[in-house]
């Protein structure tokens, strides 16, 4: 068949193609550039558990590959972590499911707020997806894409890697970047094992190779990074909590809307149960976050939580204790209290935050402050809860999700807390990274991604100015 013929069939079948699947720019034709390309991966769930696992196997050992401790946010949620990392405009809360505090109720609450993970584009019109779904140029093999990876991941793990590097290879030829979605990652993280998780790993690595094998005549600089990582500490199923019921074991009444609540008839709160997650988002009434941050961390299953308690100042409590505040301000942070717990010395009531960074980087809560307070904020989020919970490890929010059998052992993976074992992981070849980074600084570390977003149309929103400190 000849390459008119072709373009005139492609042309026909994309009229009917997957809406962001930019079909025709990727189909394989052969070209002559030989400047250098530089391919981005979105790596949903890639832990560093499991880059450590796969290098000792023997995967990137090439001289290109560098990596790095890549602290993502907290909460340590997909779709909030995508849309901060990309600069792509804010969702309305964390999840699909959310509170309006200006109209005073919960939002895609329930089943049906669930099912929007898994339904694809049909229009402009029925399109529930967030606004960073549009940097990719691929990230899925077809509309049954979001059903098949959890009915049969293996299968679409096959056919989504074929599918990236076919189109990969047909842009190629009109551009010199490139960023691609992956999926699998987090699905096998939650539904399977560790060992699993590494499998995928090595099979796209090995793709990777195959691809530049396949165009000896142009250099390709691959960059995977992700949006969280997976804490794999084994869970029962007696451990997947309904904070629905939890919040009232510590005498916070949850409603669904504050209209009408009196802060002398109780404590009450608006949780935001969605799926299976380590971290509880609560909205409550602003004389009341400080009572709700302290009753929510006496539950067992809660490490700790951090409220808001006005435009610059924040508290942690433990164990039904206030652990201390702090106060931001023009890059400096203002400490009162006992935060030893989080790695920060006795005595320390005045630091930068780059030396906080330095200070929190390598301990069990990489720069907690930082990723505290931005969780807390409008670059989190338009509706930024009041009060949010890091539960400990081996323990979940089930939000609508059923739970599983309570005497059911699971050791799938977990995300969504702040404990280190949540952060993602960074592998490039494109630069030389500072020791640990914050994952807010991606589009200044990586400019030609920053530029390739703009050429798709993206406008890419402000992030905090502290972002690329660590990096500077």
């Amino acid at each position: 068949m000849n390459r008119a013929a072709a373009l005139a069939i492609a042309a026909l079948l994309a009229g009917c193609d997957w809406a962001n699947a930019t079909f025709l720019n990727s189909i394989p034709l052969d070209g002559e550039r030989t400047d250098d390309m530089y391919v981005y991966l979105a790596y949903d769930g890639l832990a560093p558990s499991t880059v450590k696992e796969a290098m000792a196997r023997g995967a990137f050992a090439g001289g290109d590959w560098k990596s790095s401790k890549w602290i993502t946010d907290f909460p340590g949620s997909s779709d909030t972590s995508w849309s901060r990392i990309l600069r792509a405009e804010r969702m309305k809360g964390y999840e699909y499911a959310y509170y309006d505090p200006k109209r005073d109720q919960l939002v895609n609450a329930g089943i049906p707020g669930l099912l929007k993970h898994i339904l694809p584009v049909f229009t402009e019109v029925l399109n529930f997806e967030p606004d960073y779904q549009r940097a990719w140029d691929y990230r899925s093999h077809g509309y049954s894409h979001n059903f098949e990876v959890y009915s049969d991941t293996w299968v679409s793990l096959g056919e989504s890697l074929d599918d990236l590097f076919f189109q990969l290879d047909g842009h190629a030829q009109t551009s010199n970047a490139f960023i691609g979605y992956f999926m699998e990652g987090d699905v096998l993280g939650h539904t399977g094992a560790p060992e699993d998780c590494t499998r995928l790993l090595l099979r796209l690595e090995s793709r990777i190779e195959e691809f530049k094998q396949a165009h000896p005549k142009r250099k390709f600089h691959f960059t995977i990074f992700s949006d969280h990582g997976f804490d794999y500490t084994p869970m029962p199923g007696s451990h997947f909590l309904d904070y629905g019921a939890e919040l009232p074991k510590v005498g916070i009444t949850v409603v669904d809307n504050l209209a009408g609540t009196q802060a002398s008839e109780g404590v009450f709160a608006v949780p935001i149960l969605h799926a299976r997650l380590m971290y509880l988002a609560i909205h409550t009434r602003k004389d009341q976050v400080a009572e709700v941050g302290l009753r929510a961390s006496q539950l067992p299953s809660v490490d700790f939580s951090v409220g808001r308690l006005g435009p610059s100042r924040y508290a942690i409590w433990s164990d039904g204790q206030l652990s201390g505040t702090f106060d931001y301000s023009d890059g400096a942070y203002g400490l009162n209290g006992d935060f030893s717990r989080f790695g920060v010395p006795a005595g320390v009531s005045s630091i930068s935050d780059q030396a906080l960074f330095d200070l929190t980087r390598d301990g069990e809560y990489p720069d907690l402050f930082y990723r505290t307070r931005t969780a807390l904020s409008d670059l989190a989020a338009e509706y930024p809860c009041d009060v949010l919970t890091s539960n400990k490890s081996g323990w979940q929010s089930r939000g609508w999700i059923p739970p599983p059998d309570a005497d059911a052992m699971l050791n799938s993976g977990a995300h969504g807390g702040a404990h280190m074992k949540g952060i993602g992981a960074i592998l490039t070849e494109e630069r030389e990274l500072p020791a640990a980074v914050r994952a807010d600084a991606f589009l200044d570390l990586f400019p030609r991604a920053a530029q390739h977003l703009r050429d798709r149309g993206l406008k890419l929103r402000p992030t905090d100015p502290d972002a690329d400190r660590p990096s500077r």
